[in-house]
């Protein structure tokens, strides 16, 4: 049984001197962006035909090319290649990687043509053209992720790897990118076959006892020790799979960005602030209180971290405006879905409107949140001023814990810096576990699996041994089998994958 389960999955993800994709259609895809002009355009061939579409469109032989070495080249239109003076489609500059020793495992081109439209129109058609299923010359343009697909296929990048390069085209911060590096170095797969090594050892003993269950063994207790010191292993391994998806859930907020809502009465400052921050005019700025009546959602990078600011509509009690009472109500809810609330308060009027205390109080009552008071306008007030203000909302009861505060002017720009500085911390600290450890970013897909198919097999492993029954030994060989094969779909070599690639490969770019 044990034997068996081991060795239904594919091939192991290794290096191989051929390539499994050998049957497949020749790809070609532009792996630069197309519908405006740039200088450059890189086009992209892949597979058996790479030879066929090279000598096609320059007329001379791929065997005079060294591997991966740039040469300047001529391209000529497939009708009438002899004649250069009226077929000369573009003279770009080329790479030649022979398999095995490229990014797909297959023969690959690059031509690094000129980026008019015309140009890379002119080629892709010629291309196409040479496409002939009757002689076996099958030629297609690339799906989206094709040539990441073909890299996994030829065991080039394991799944981890290969979604990592799509996470790292799609990082739009600095943090955002360093957090996917983990994955694109191969630190996760080294730990992920850790877990499924470690896994596969405690199978290896539980397969023992089942082998050996009517044995005397049995009856001496030698059988339950084994069995405790399997269960040692599986938590030590849980534990670490749990410290790991809490780290994906904190770098969720790196993917989706945090949440910094600026909330107060009307006319604090708060659209003010806001376009201090973003150092655009963002929000209308006036004097008249309630000018903002809905939420407004700005996207920034702060630092390295993407961050949503939502600048909420004023909050007070005595409004009677239908529409800015609409308003008010979408910015109770932004506040409770923020990550960092910053509660803006006028130096020359600091009182808190009662309504904002009670949703203080209401989050302190349910899960609290990172709450910053914001004082602004104290380019109206005295440094006297400003100290007083701070020790009465030190000393203010419905601001369950000492609150951070931070002192700013708008129309000097004092304070503002400061405040940057703070908010970057608060970042790095709702991102980061602990000191020292990076935050990463993996896919939904990889959650899923860690929590519905390692994790779950784990527990029911866990239960099942509570229960100390040989007769059981079998469903316990089962449970952690399930973890096992859940290992194997994150790093790609597990059973019926064909559906979980198209998933994942669908979701890059075209030519890459």
């Amino acid at each position: 049984m044990f034997i068996r389960s081991l060795f239904t999955g594919s091939f192991p993800l290794t290096k191989r001197l051929y390539s499994v994709t050998a049957n497949l259609p020749t790809i070609y895809a532009l792996a630069t962006s197309r519908g405006h002009k740039s200088a450059i355009a890189i086009l992209r061939v892949s597979g058996s035909q790479t030879k066929l579409i090279y000598e096609s469109l320059t007329g001379h032989s791929i065997q005079r090319l060294k591997p991966r070495y740039a040469y300047i080249t001529k391209i000529y239109s497939l009708q009438t290649a002899s004649n250069e003076s009226s077929s000369l489609i573009d003279s770009p500059l080329m790479l030649y990687f022979p398999k095995p020793n490229s990014y797909t495992g297959e023969d690959m081109i690059e031509f690094h043509l000129h980026g008019g439209e015309a140009i890379i129109s002119s080629v892709i058609k010629n291309i196409s053209h040479l496409h002939d299923p009757e002689k076996s010359i099958n030629i297609k343009y690339a799906e989206p992720g094709e040539f990441s697909k073909r890299a996994f296929q030829n065991g080039k990048l394991d799944l981890t790897e290969a979604e990592s390069i799509n996470n790292l085209i799609n990082a739009e911060t600095e943090m955002q990118r360093k957090s996917v590096m983990s994955s694109f170095n191969g630190n996760n797969k080294a730990l992920f076959t850790k877990w499924r090594e470690q896994l596969v050892v405690s199978m290896g003993k539980l397969t023992a006892l089942i082998d050996f269950a009517d044995d005397n063994e049995i009856e001496n207790g030698n059988s339950f020790q084994l069995l405790d010191e399997i269960e040692s292993e599986v938590m030590l391994v849980k534990s670490e799979v749990v410290d790991f998806v809490d780290r994906l859930n904190k770098s969720k907020l790196l993917l989706d960005g945090i949440k910094l809502v600026l909330f107060g009465s009307p006319n604090v400052g708060k659209s003010s602030i806001l376009n201090c921050i973003t150092n655009e005019e963002t929000a209308i700025v006036s004097d008249i209180p309630g000018t903002t009546r809905d939420s407004i959602n700005t996207v920034i990078d702060m630092n390295g971290y993407k961050v949503v600011i939502v600048d909420t509509a004023g909050i007070r009690n005595k409004s009677k405006d239908s529409i800015e009472l609409i308003g008010i109500e979408k910015a109770k809810q932004k506040f409770f879905e923020g990550d960092i609330c910053l509660l803006v308060l006028d130096a020359t009027n600091p009182m808190i409107d009662p309504v904002l205390l009670e949703m203080i109080a209401l989050q302190n009552d349910h899960q609290m949140k990172r709450l910053v008071i914001v004082l602004n306008k104290t380019d109206l007030v005295s440094n006297a001023d400003i100290l007083r203000i701070r020790q009465d909302l030190y000393q203010n009861k419905f601001l369950k814990e000492k609150p951070i505060i931070t002192a700013v002017s708008c129309k000097n720009l004092n304070g503002i810096p400061e405040l940057l500085t703070l908010l970057t911390k608060q970042c790095e600290e709702l991102t980061t576990e602990q000191e020292g450890v990076e935050p990463i970013i993996m896919s939904e897909r990889v959650k899923d699996i860690l929590n519905k198919d390692i994790l779950y097999g784990i527990d029911e492993f866990l239960q099942n041994k509570k229960e100390k029954n040989i007769s059981d030994l079998i469903i316990l060989s089962e449970t952690l089998q399930y973890s096992i094969d859940g290992i194997g779909k994150i790093l790609g070599d597990a059973v019926g994958l064909d559906e979980v690639l198209d998933v994942v490969f669908s979701k890059f770019c075209i030519g890459k």
